[in-house]
């Protein structure tokens, strides 16, 4: 570069690191003294590659700086500078300055640098600091200097005799710069000043660090005030919180700095610092407006909410003594007339600080203003600061004990005070618990941590501590008594508790991170929407108001922190399965007395396929290996929890069941995984359906365990339960190869294997059958199943082995004979003599004979009715209800020769009971037809709250259980006005759920929501509108929504949009054609919307556009399929639209 710049003449040293290329630099700035613009560029290389080989001398060659000191190259530089010649070169001069002392690191050669005073001359230099660039690396320059600073090298900066430390003074008139980065070096610059120790320097900053700290608290004040009206006005969303975010962290910088300053323990210095703070800002601002103390028409008054977080975090940071006995002082103890002198807005707009003089004052003016922050009249915002600040104090190194012993926090308890201040915190945990309360989990959580460090802190008497346990016991009855009558009656009950429970112990409260949370100083949000976890924010939905209702997060903080005042550790929770050993994955166990079912796992990631035996226990699903080299052993292979198990049923092939295992450890997170997903292939429908029933009734077996064990936790009476919990039927080796153990005898019982406590948490050994001894009916232990032209129906008899199952009188004799042999085939597997299959084989003519009898007795008495029945087919195995396309047992409408069930004085719990014996009890006539009869009686007069009840009940069965019932009582229950208002409520909000959670409201709603759409309503009832039918209104309303955010309409998150897509393809995959032939209308307007949410809606999630596509896909395969039928129809769906 240097000979493209004409300096040919020049001899230039190939080593650019040497002490000839330093001469070969020398000689480039003499023969450049003045600057032009033909030689700037050349400077500006000159200066880099000085600082270069200077760098490298320190380093390795000492006669470098011999040199660069010999010549005095350091003047060239000051000459450069002084020529005015523009940003260019003097940007590369404060670069290469900063770069050099950044890097050098013998003493010898910074002590060579620092002499001649050129240092200083070049920080007292008038730059052009309107130059952000200039400005940027001079403040980097002074920053460099000040980490050289000590006692040796403070007086090459420090002029004793002049009284001039330019170091000092010129960096402290950037303390009000608009960019943070050159404030952040003005602190650290000053810090490492403070730092020296040196009685002169130290003096000369005592003299001039007033108007400094005056600047400085100035400054904090008007962040404070900007602070407070913003958050104040904005709304807690996502861009709110990153910009106050931004500025909290910029005040509690300026903490840290003033902490900083008075741990360098320069009790002069401290002193000033504290006294400028304490007045221009602490009692100025923040406990005048604490007192609501208002001296001037325009006096800055913060909020209680932000005057409570700016002194917690001065409490939380600040740790002198000094300064947080003047506060506390103050504080607990002052008035009005302390209050010298407030911030107010001048006529420029501008904050100023003006001298005010009080007349008259309330004592204790600013406690008293904090104890009315602790009532939580409209809201807990600023009872949550005021705890915060009372656990800050607490912590505090510098409060002493004094102070709070005059305070008298815990005297008023048990006696009379004049300011009730434990109280009014065992008041805030009293309210949490009403039903209108605004008082947030975390606030609760925070409330009970304050009061055990104040009862650790003060010396309290037996009696104080006795009274806290007192209330909190009493607090907990309360919540008991809300918790109770949902315990059993909700579905979701056991998986809130539990869920709450591992986010009451994942999500301890964290006071360092939460006291500067920006969500937590905005106003409360009542959205999820907004990002904020529930425990930090009011409840929002059904869902959530549920939990709200039920106190599930107030009783684990209100029992821990019952039993941290009593000293004891937690020994009831978690819930847990009470069995003696839980089977873990490679054990090797013995399955001599389990019973065993054979299929092909096949999972649905790889699509492996897997032979496998199903069995299960108390607790758990078990899919076990046979073991080579044992007979009657087998490995496991896979074990998950019956609780978190998923099951359903293959609607193409009826040998196949799909089971989830849920990770009961992630549930309750966003991102739920799945721990296992598998499809189970059978070698018949008969043993599907036996497996689907025994992991169903297993997982009720499992979750009444656990919801026994937390009634006994609330200290309530158990639900009867006809279930009695055994041992793990297992024989369990762990740790051990397959086979390398002796099998041991298991222990015979001498209860009989038909006993009526046998449990249902066990594979129940093969059942035995008899005769009655009235020889009207048959019973037969086994799992009763009919086929029909949909496939094999499950009539969902009770997998209880003292349970007997009645054989209606519908079936014929090939049926018994069947069923009877299939009993007798699979017992035969057992039986261990010839005289027991003999016995068997008798009691079975027996008892087909009786059958026999009672079908010819039946045909005879329903001769009549069936004459009627012009043109029906003969009737089916077992009476079945069609709602669409779903064949559901145990239907209603059978031969009606019982008298109808008078249901003037029934209640709704009696009518809810009959609900469920019905939906339990397919093969139960009588059941079936009282519920019927009752729920059809045009007498039924229940309240709103009552329909309510049973709509919800409906609802959740249908969402969680048997649909196809569900919906059958939906349409009997529809001639009840009630019913239709109650149940359309509630399925518009359960589709307004969906849509935000997802399928945390219920994985069964569209499904639900489809067989309403494609059902048989009776004629009165089956069109859409409010008058006729508000349900299916409310639906088709829902689903009109759906389409308006699936094309954008409503510009929703990509969350809700992605929700809408998914529900309207499972309500097409679920209706199928139907949906498309009675709703042709509908169909029309979701095709509209489909197409234009694939086209126009570039906000789609990728999962979306794929629901969408699938449901376009699926609509083509509708109208393509029987094309003949086509042509009566009216709907312009794609193929017309072709």
């Amino acid at each position: 570069m240097f000979r493209r710049l004409g300096l040919s003449s020049l001899w230039k040293p190939k080593n650019p690191h040497s002490l000839e290329y330093l001469k070969y630099l020398h000689e480039i700035l003499i023969k450049n003294e003045q600057v032009t613009e033909n030689n700037r560029k050349l400077l500006v290389e000159c200066l880099r590659a000085v600082a270069e080989i200077l760098i490298w001398g320190d380093q390795n060659e000492s006669s470098v700086f011999d040199f660069f000191l010999e010549r005095q190259m350091l003047e060239y530089f000051l000459s450069i500078m002084k020529q005015n010649c523009g940003s260019f070169i003097c940007v590369q001069l404060l670069q290469t300055l900063n770069i050099l002392f950044e890097n050098i690191r013998h003493k010898t050669s910074l002590y060579y640098l620092l002499s001649n005073n050129h240092v200083n001359s070049i920080i007292t230099y008038r730059f052009d600091f309107e130059n952000e660039e200039i400005m940027a690396y001079y403040i980097s320059f002074l920053k460099t200097l000040s980490f050289k600073l000590n006692m040796y090298t403070i007086h090459f900066f420090f002029n004793e005799a002049n009284q001039d430390f330019p170091l000092y003074t010129e960096v402290i008139k950037f303390q009000n710069h608009s960019e943070a980065m050159v404030r952040i070096a003005v602190r650290t610059t000053t810090l490492n000043i403070y730092k020296v120790e040196d009685k002169a320097m130290r003096k000369f900053v005592h003299a001039h660090s007033r108007v400094y700290f005056c600047a400085l608290s100035d400054f904090i004040a008007r962040q404070s005030i900007e602070i407070d009206h913003f958050a104040r006005s904005a709304e807690n969303e996502s861009s709110n919180r990153k910009r106050l975010d931004a500025m909290i962290d910029d005040y509690l910088d300026y903490m840290h700095y003033l902490n900083d300053i008075l741990l360098i323990r320069d009790e002069k210095l401290s002193a000033v610092l504290v006294e400028i703070v304490f007045e221009r800002l602490l009692e100025s601002l923040y406990l005048s407006s604490l007192g609501d103390i208002r001296l001037h028409p325009a006096t800055a008054i913060l909020t209680p909410v932000s005057t409570l977080f700016f002194l917690t975090q001065f409490l939380l940071i600040v740790n002198d003594s000094q300064a947080v006995q003047i506060l506390l002082s103050s504080f607990f103890f002052g008035d009005g007339f302390d209050v010298k002198c407030q911030w107010i807005r001048s006529e420029r707009a501008t904050w100023v600080l003006a001298n005010v003089k009080a007349k008259d004052s309330e004592s204790r003016a600013f406690f008293n203003g904090y104890l009315n922050a602790l009532i939580c009249s409209r809201n807990d915002h600023s009872a949550f600061f005021g705890l915060m600040f009372i656990y800050a104090l607490c912590q505090n190194k510098g409060t002493r004990r004094e102070i709070l012993e005059a305070v008298q926090f815990t005297s008023d308890v048990v006696g009379s005070s004049d300011h009730n201040f434990l109280n009014g915190l065992l008041d805030i945990i009293t309210r949490s618990v009403e039903k209108d309360a605004f008082i947030r989990t975390i606030t609760v959580e925070l409330c009970c941590i304050v009061l055990r460090q104040l009862l650790l802190v003060m010396d309290v008497s037996a009696d104080v501590q006795g009274e806290c346990e007192r209330r909190a016991e009493k607090i907990i009855a309360s919540l008991v008594s809300v918790l109770t009558p949902f315990v059993y009656s909700d579905e979701l009950f056991l998986e809130m508790f539990e869920d709450e429970f591992c986010n009451f112990e994942r999500n301890r409260i964290h006071i360092r991170s939460i006291s500067a949370d920006s969500s937590l100083l905005l106003p409360p949000p009542s959205t999820p929407l907004n990002g904020v976890s529930l425990n930090m924010r009011l409840p929002c939905g059904s869902e959530e108001r549920t939990r709200r209702v039920k106190n599930i997060q107030l009783f684990f903080h209100l029992r821990r922190f019952s039993l941290d005042l009593r000293n004891e550790e937690e020994t009831r929770l978690p819930i847990s399965f009470q069995t003696n050993v839980f089977v873990e994955l490679n054990d090797c166990i013995n399955l001599e007395n389990s019973d065993l079912l054979a299929c092909t796992v096949i999972t649905n990631e790889k699509s492996e396929k897997f032979h496998r035996f199903l069995v299960t226990d108390q607790a758990q699903l078990i899919l076990v290996e046979p073991d080579n080299k044992r007979m009657g052993w087998a490995v496991v292979r896979f074990v998950g929890l019956l609780q978190n198990t998923q099951l359903t049923s293959d609607l193409e092939n009826s040998r196949a069941l799909h089971i989830i295992v849920n990770d009961a450890n992630n549930r309750s997170k966003a991102n739920d995984t799945v721990y296992f997903n598998a499809k189970f292939l059978f070698d018949d429908h008969i043993r599907c359906m036996a497996a689907k029933q025994r992991l169903t009734k297993g997982r009720q077996m499992a979750r009444q365990c656990k919801l026994d064990q937390i009634c006994d936790l609330f200290g309530i009476a158990r639900k009867a339960s006809i279930w009695r919990s055994n041992k793990n039927p297992f024989r369990i080796v762990k740790g051990c190869p397959p086979g390398s153990l002796r099998r041991q005898p298991q222990v015979v019982s001498s209860r009989s294997n038909r006993s009526s406590s046998s449990s249902l948490n066990i594979v129940p050994d093969d059942p035995e059958h008899g005769t009655d001894s009235s020889a009207e009916v048959m019973e037969i232990d086994l799992q009763i199943y009919t086929m029909s032209d949909d496939g094999p129906t499950n009539i969902d008899p009770e997998v209880n082995s003292s349970a007997t199952y009645r054989l209606d009188s519908s079936f014929d004799r090939d049926t018994i004979e069947k069923l009877t042999k299939l009993t007798i085939a699979r017992n035969d597997l057992r039986l261990k003599s010839l005289d027991e299959r003999k016995a068997r084989e008798k009691n079975m003519k027996i008892a087909r004979g009786h059958q026999i009898f009672k079908n010819i007795e039946s045909a005879l008495s329903d001769g009549q009715m069936k004459k009627k029945l012009h043109g029906k087919k003969e009737r089916q195995l077992v009476n079945r209800l069609q709602v669409g396309e779903m064949a559901l047992p145990g239907e209603f409408g059978g031969p009606k020769t019982r008298k109808p069930v008078s249901s003037s004085a029934i209640t709704v719990d009696e009518l809810i009971s009959l609900f469920d014996l019905a939906c339990n009890d397919h093969c139960s006539m009588h059941d079936s037809v009282k519920f019927k009869n009752t729920v059809c009686d045009a007498n039924l007069c229940f309240s709103d709250e009552d329909w309510n009840r049973f709509a919800c009940h409906v609802a959740n069965i249908g969402i969680h259980g048997i649909r196809g019932f569900a919906v059958t009582a939906v349409i009997l229950a529809t001639r009840q006005k009630g019913f239709r208002s109650a149940f359309a409520q509630e399925i518009n909000v359960l589709m307004s759920d969906y849509v935000i959670f997802g399928e945390k409201v219920g994985q069964g709603l569209p499904e639900f929501v489809a067989h309403l759409l494609i059902a048989n309503w009776p004629r009165e009832y089956a069109r859409c509108n409010l008058e006729s039918n508000k349900i299916l209104f409310c639906i088709v309303s829902s689903i009109k929504g759906w389409l308006e955010t699936i094309t954008g309409e409503t510009n929703e998150i990509e969350e809700i949009e992605s929700n809408c897509a998914c529900a309207l393809y499972d309500i097409c995959r679920f209706a199928q054609r139907k949906f498309w032939m009675k709703w042709p209308e509908l169909v029309d307007e979701c095709y509209a919307a489909v197409r234009d949410g694939i086209t126009l809606n570039i906000t789609l999630t990728k999962e979306a556009r794929k629901a969408l596509l699938d449901t376009i896909i699926m609509m083509h395969e509708w109208t393509s399929r029987h094309a003949k039928t086509l042509v009566n129809v009216s709907t312009q769906t794609s193929r017309t639209r072709v």
